[in-house]
């Protein structure tokens, strides 16, 4: 068994809400970046509550306790590529996953549980990246609607790009992966792997930071002090926008 590890203590979720594709009241969607972030500030302040949905896989007493405090990649010859999710708490963790099991199954297979990862969320430290926790969201059922998303995130403060690049490489040849529970223990340096809990997975999400727009299902992932790396001769990034609007929203 090979894996490159990266483990740092969790951080408290989110809850970022969502607009549908269209607005019941049959508005334009609007052009440009500002134009979109104040359409979304206006759904946002005038939906009503018969709009607003939750849509969540998150036990949240559970993650609580759990305390998520790193992921892992890892390939097994027996059951192939591996993500590992690494709590303190091992049997808040094993519930959080049996929990699951039972809503998705062995097989993930409409993807009901997403898995992001946001790469290159703060210029200074470029291997530094987020993986967040949420439910897939079927757009088209939820058009005309405020989706209140509940989510997990875990922001790994990586020293090199090597554990995930090679995990994603390896993702280009290999339809799946397994998705488990782990406790770390830190005075050991050791890691209990829960492969006996594992959901197998076809999807994951990952993105740059710069490039995530106002009103896209991934800016839950964003955080409003991110400071993304943007690539040279792009004068007008989607991130910008967004964090104005997430930092507006952290104010009111």
């Amino acid at each position: 068994m090979t894996r490159a590890a990266e483990w740092i203590r969790g951080i408290e979720f989110n809850q970022i809400p969502l607009p549908g594709e269209d607005d019941e009241g049959g508005e334009a969607i609007a052009e440009g970046d500002a134009g979109r972030r104040a359409q979304f500030m206006r759904k946002m302040q005038t939906g009503k509550h018969s709009e607003r949905q939750i849509a969540s896989l998150i036990d949240i007493p559970l993650w609580n306790k759990a305390t998520w405090c790193g992921t892992m990649f890892m390939f097994d010859p027996t059951r192939g590529l591996t993500l590992a999710l690494g709590f303190e708490d091992r049997d808040a963790a094993d519930k959080i996953f049996k929990g699951l099991k039972v809503r998705l199954g062995d097989e993930d297979q409409d993807n009901k549980l997403r898995i992001l990862i946001i790469r290159g969320i703060n210029k200074e430290h470029p291997a530094w990246y987020r993986v967040t926790i949420s439910t897939g969201l079927d757009r088209n059922a939820g058009s005309g609607k405020i989706i209140m998303m509940v989510t997990r995130q875990n922001v790994m403060e990586a020293a090199s790009t090597e554990g995930l690049d090679g995990f994603l490489a390896a993702l280009k040849d290999t339809p799946d992966f397994l998705l488990v529970p782990a406790q770390h223990n830190r005075e050991t340096g050791k890691s209990r792997i829960g492969f006996r809990l594992g959901i197998r997975k076809t999807e994951l999400v990952v993105r740059n930071a710069w490039e995530i727009a106002v009103g896209e299902q991934d800016m839950i992932g964003l955080s409003p002090n991110d400071n993304p790396a943007i690539p040279d001769g792009v004068e007008n990034p989607p991130c910008r926008e967004t964090l104005a609007y997430l930092k507006c929203a952290k104010r009111s």
